[in-house]
């Protein structure tokens, strides 16, 4: 009878061929260094993406399935953990995703949630997704405040039938309409814009407000709007479009304050700020779809794009929904 190898053992042994490798050989510039496993504590294991072919190696040669699950997992990590956005790392990785791909042919792949995913390929499906996205750090406090303030003292406070302004204790009314949706104050304080739904229901509506002499006009018309911002020079205004199904990426818009055709400069699941201070001063902060590493949902997660709608990065330790 053929003895049965367990994952323990495979990792004392992976443990040990790893520090004998080390005592022998000093890993160069260019090659990461290969973790080393702790015999004492085999699961759960850490592995580097360098590692992913031993073990691959030894997803093969295991023959219990809590085993094969196990190493499934580590090289799932492995690989969902390494930094996606370096060219580097990612030329090592591709013929190294391959053998993955290889694995998943052999059906060497092991479910993770029944039906829904398994380790192997939302291992490769995030890799597929994420690879070369370029990560940007830019912390909370570089965030613009939500847009009712200006920098003058100005304030604003928004009801479906009017918008009301405020200059220290005197309060006026700015205008009044129906079906508004929401207000936001340019940060130099001399103009205030807001969609509403048409009298139709049948599109939204973006207006500005001189508020200096109270005087209102219709800058541009959607098939619908979810929020809306000024730029952080108060010259042009961006809209985001309802997204049309759950899980979806919709239009994000600009349009100038003195009115023309909105230009689409992107697609995003949300408009949430721009950038205040900072490297990125004047820039956007979007939530864009990331893909949940095992592969069974979409999360959204900041990024940062520039007023033209050019992708600049993913935020660094940014939040994601």
């Amino acid at each position: 009878m053929k003895s049965r190898v367990t994952l323990a053992a495979l990792l004392l042994v992976a443990s040990q061929g790893l520090r004998a490798e080390e005592t022998r050989t000093v890993a160069s510039a260019s090659s990461p260094s290969p973790a080393v496993v702790n015999p004492t504590s085999p699961a759960p294991v850490t592995a580097t993406y360098s590692e992913v072919p031993y073990y691959l190696n030894k997803l093969q040669e295991a023959q219990l399935e809590g085993d094969k699950v196990q190493l499934n997992k580590v090289i799932h990590d492995a690989i969902v953990e390494a930094d996606l956005s370096d060219k580097k790392v990612v030329k090592q990785m591709d013929p190294i995703i391959e053998k993955v791909r290889a694995a998943i042919t052999a059906g060497l792949d092991r479910a993770y949630v029944e039906g829904q995913s398994s380790w192997l390929a939302s291992a490769v499906a995030f890799y597929d997704h994420e690879k070369l996205h370029p990560i940007v750090d830019v912390p909370e406090s570089d965030w613009a405040q939500p847009q009712t303030a200006a920098a003058n003292g100005l304030r604003i406070s928004t009801f479906p039938d009017r918008i009301l302004l405020h200059e220290g204790e005197k309060t006026r009314t700015a205008t009044e309409s129906s079906n508004i949706h929401e207000a936001v104050i340019s940060s130099d304080g001399r103009r205030i814009a807001y969609f509403r739904t048409s009298d139709d229901e049948t599109k939204a509506e973006i207006w500005v407000v001189d508020t200096r002499k109270l005087k209102r006009r219709k800058v541009a018309s959607a098939k619908s709007c979810l929020t809306l911002l000024f730029s952080a020079d108060s010259g042009k205004i961006f809209f985001q479009e309802v997204p049309e199904s759950a899980n979806v990426e919709s239009g994000l818009y600009s349009v100038g304050t003195g009115g023309g055709k909105p230009r689409e400069l992107a697609r995003v699941r949300l408009l949430q700020t721009t950038i205040e201070k900072g490297l990125y001063k004047g820039d956007l902060v979007v939530y864009k779809a990331l893909l949940h590493p095992m592969g069974t949902a979409v999360r959204d997660c900041a990024a940062v794009i520039t007023p033209s709608g050019k992708e600049i990065g993913r935020i660094k330790d940014g939040p994601c929904r």
